[in-house]
């Protein structure tokens, strides 16, 4: 028995309906993606309008890209890759949180840094970031005027 021409039509329009659906994600470059926040303090308070950054341990992008987000007036923060992947990939991570903005075109200091350098440039912060993620990667930064 042989199909009609309309029939035909609409089991070629279902297929590729499912191929653009299905193909529309990200690319991921093979690597797992999964869903991570947290909040970030000074002292105790909340950081406010700072970068917050997931950087894969390992060298190029043979780990995973790296991931960032900005914290809302309570600290808190959600990252995702400049490619626009929800979340940061699985594994180890130097993280960094910075005031600093920079003009992208004159990369003229908009912004200045008031986050100590172990925070950022010279990151002694470090995050493993679980399988299913986490809404739990919280970080208390010490400001360097708060003696130790």
């Amino acid at each position: 028995m042989r199909s009609s021409p309309a029939r035909l039509f609409r089991r070629a329009s279902i297929v590729l309906f499912l191929f653009a659906v299905l193909g529309c994600g990200p690319d991921t470059g093979g690597f797992d993606y999964v869903p991570v926040s947290g909040i970030i303090t000074m002292d105790g308070q909340p950081l406010h309008d700072v970068k917050v950054g997931f950087i894969p341990s390992g060298s190029d992008f043979k780990v995973g890209l790296p991931s960032f987000g900005w914290t809302d007036e309570s600290g808190h923060y959600t990252v995702k890759t400049f490619k626009g992947i929800e979340g940061a990939v699985v594994g180890s991570h130097r993280v960094s949180v910075s005031t600093l903005i920079l003009d992208s075109n004159t990369k003229v200091v908009l912004r200045e840094e008031s986050i100590p350098t172990r925070y950022n440039t010279r990151s002694e912060l470090t995050f493993d970031v679980p399988s299913d993620g986490t809404t739990t990667a919280n970080f208390d930064l010490e400001s360097s005027k708060r003696k130790r």
